[in-house]
C-alpha cells in the first residue's frame, strides 16, 4: 500500500494512540487484497517493512487482528532510513 503517513483508517491523523492500530488495519486490507488476487493460492507469510516504531507495533497488532488468516506467519523488518535508529526499532521487535 505504501505511504501510510497520510492514510489513516480512523480518519484522525493526530491521535498518536491510534497510529499503529490504523497501520495494522492497513496491513489487514493489504493481506485481503493479496488473497483476493491470488487465484486461491495459500498465503504463508506476511512481511511488513517500515522505518518507524508505529510500523513495528502495527505488525505486532496485526498478529491478533480478527481477519488474519490462521497459520499465517507475520514478520516485521525495521529499516533505519527515517528518524529512528536501528536500535530503537530492534528494541520494539522484542
Amino acid at each position: 500500500l505504501g505511504g501510510f503517513g497520510s492514510d489513516f483508517c480512523s480518519g484522525n491523523i493526530d491521535d498518536k494512540e491510534r497510529n499503529y492500530l490504523d497501520r495494522g488495519e492497513q496491513l489487514a486490507i493489504c493481506v485481503q487484497r493479496c488473497l483476493d488476487l491470488s487465484g486461491g493460492k495459500k498465503l504463508k507469510r506476511v512481511i511488513h517493512v517500515g522505518d518507524a516504531p508505529a510500523d513495528i507495533l502495527a505488525a505486532k497488532a496485526y498478529v491478533d487482528h480478527p481477519t488474519k488468516p490462521l497459520n499465517v506467519c507475520v514478520s516485521v523488518v525495521g529499516v533505519a532510513t527515517g528518524s529512528y535508529s536501528a536500535q530503537e526499532l530492534k528494541d520494539l521487535c522484542g
